[in-house]
């Protein structure tokens, strides 16, 4: 008598490739995944640069009040990169040197890194302009070149709450090669007090690749 039989359907030796559907559900997952991370980039930069802008704005209320407590000239300068660093915004004072001195030896004090604040790094893609703004109000017009020329500072607070009108625009160049404004322009009066401007205001310029 013949026993009963099972018949188990057998394993081909060939796998079985993916269908057109599978290939294309895959793709749209990478696409989704491509897309998260771009956004994740875009919003880590973004975070950046307004911390960035947020920590400019607290320095220039600090320094007004260290020019204010030591009655001495205190200055904002943006130093170019040197030997790889990135561009820094940096906190000057104006050495103490008796007028006397000044006369007797026909050398202008200099400028110095205050050590009170250390030296910002400007984020990559970042740009920080000071423009000076117009204003009959200050008295500098007989003021030496050292404290409100060339060899000044472009922003300067003189010690009795006063400093140069300026403007600060911080922008930002984003991967598609426009620039946009980073927080509002910041305005610095002839009276040394920070006042912001609306960053709708400015134009936004596009910048080719």
């Amino acid at each position: 008598m013949l026993g009963h039989l099972s018949h188990t359907p057998s394993l081909s030796s060939h796998p079985r490739g993916f269908t057109l559907v599978e290939v294309m559900v895959v793709i749209v997952i990478l696409s989704l995944f491509a897309g998260l991370m771009t956004l994740s980039v875009s919003g880590s930069d973004t975070r950046r640069n307004q911390a960035f802008y947020e920590h400019v704005k607290s320095n220039i209320n600090y320094v007004r009040l260290l020019s204010l407590e030591a009655m001495q000239p205190y200055g904002i300068a943006v130093k170019l990169p040197q030997n790889g660093n990135n561009t820094q915004l940096v906190v000057v004072k104006l050495e103490q040197k008796p007028a006397a001195d000044i006369a007797k030896s026909g050398q202008a004090p200099a400028w110095q890194l205050a050590p009170q604040v250390s030296p910002l790094d400007v984020p990559d893609g970042v740009e920080v302009t000071i423009s000076p703004l117009q204003s009959g109000t200050l008295p500098t017009t007989h003021a030496p070149n050292w404290l409100v020329g060339t060899d000044a500072p472009p922003v300067v607070w003189f010690g009795t709450g006063e400093a140069t009108p300026v403007q600060l625009n911080i922008t930002a160049k984003h991967s598609d090669g426009n620039v946009f404004p980073v927080g509002d322009a910041l305005v610095i009066n002839s009276a040394g007090t920070l006042q912001p401007t609306n960053a709708s205001d400015m134009p936004t310029v596009g910048v080719q690749p």
